[in-house]
């Protein structure tokens, strides 16, 4: 986890499933309660996400809509961003594969 500029950072990795799904949303939680509201979530070593993510991460976006912040995902794999898209978690989060990118998307105010 790191915080520059204002952008909270967590990498995520294997299977976003069960205990990494309790993980992910204590640090959330805390985020939240700092008012962290721009996160990065560095995915690349995400191998698949689990019922109980998908609902973490999409629990996780509308909170943060409400609260202007949102979530960029940096690095998805193939198997990720076709979760993503058959799903329709893929409207709710943004995704690149550049880190520059994934900061100008954090910091551009919601349309």
């Amino acid at each position: 986890m790191s915080d520059q500029n204002s952008i909270a950072t967590l990498k995520l990795k294997g299977v976003l499933a069960g205990e990494a799904v309790q993980h992910l949303t204590a640090q959330l939680r805390t985020f939240f309660a700092d008012q962290k509201h721009l996160i990065l979530l560095e995915i690349a070593d995400l191998n698949d996400i689990e019922h109980d993510g998908f609902h973490a991460l999409y629990r996780a976006a509308r909170y943060l809509m409400w609260h202007n912040g949102k979530i960029v995902l940096l690095n998805p794999s193939d198997r990720i961003r076709e979760i993503l898209a058959k799903t329709g978690l893929g409207t709710v989060l943004e995704s690149t594969e550049d880190k520059q990118d994934a900061i100008k998307l954090l910091l551009t105010e919601p349309a």
